[in-house]
């Protein structure tokens, strides 16, 4: 294939300073949680101990990272997909990626953009009985026997 081709996963990202190539994955457990700011505003970030040391990991922002909705905790063994950025007079990691031993929570895109809003939950998650919500069809499709009936 020719590479001028070739697309990355960041492509349409050049304004941000987040790089895939510069990722880490961080083990620990969690030592502390820290939120600031105000309302939309408010920053989360977790102090991880590992074995590197303690580890500060910037969250992101807003509801999409308070930790009752991640289901975080201290003492909680975690592991953080991110990259380690200069902020200041400090060094922090910008997590992308949280996994829990119950779950993984998306915090930025490939670009390094915070997700913003938590998931409805009525998002169309699947049901027991099928893989797609009930009345799910998308736009301009035919009708599927058995998928339309109330």
């Amino acid at each position: 294939m020719d590479p001028a081709t070739v697309q990355t996963l960041t492509t349409g990202c050049s304004l941000a300073v987040y790089n895939l190539t510069k990722e880490i994955k961080v083990r620990g457990t969690i030592a502390k949680i820290e939120m600031s700011g105000t309302r939309a505003r408010i920053r989360t970030q977790v102090l991880i101990q590992s074995t590197r040391g303690i580890v500060n990991v910037q969250l992101g922002y807003g509801p999409a990272v308070d930790p009752g909705y991640l289901g975080i905790s201290t003492g909680q063994p975690v592991q953080v997909t991110g990259m380690m950025e200069k902020v200041g007079s400090s060094t922090v990691l910008l997590g992308r990626v949280l996994t829990t031993p119950d779950r993984i929570s998306l915090l930025r895109n490939e670009c390094g953009i915070p997700i913003r809003r938590p998931l409805r939950k009525d998002s169309g998650k699947p049901t027991e009985k099928a893989l797609m919500p009930r009345k799910f069809r998308p736009l301009g499709s035919p009708r599927i026997p058995n998928l339309d009936t109330a």
